[in-house]
């Protein structure tokens, strides 16, 4: 592979990456598995677990 090749493909993979980045930064507030264990630790253990999920899915 030459060195163009990847320098192309390194640059993808930034740019996928970065892409995750921002497509999980949209989302506010604390991720469901964060209130899932919240809604578990207080309480009854066998109560059922309420998991809000926060954003705008379109």
């Amino acid at each position: 592979m030459s060195a163009r090749h990847l320098t192309i493909g390194l640059l993808a993979l930034l740019l996928v990456a970065g892409g995750i980045l921002l497509m999980s930064g949209r989302n506010e507030g604390p991720s469901p598995t964060t209130e899932a264990r919240l809604d578990k630790s207080k309480g009854d253990p066998d109560a059922p677990v309420v998991v809000t999920v926060y954003g705008d899915f379109q």
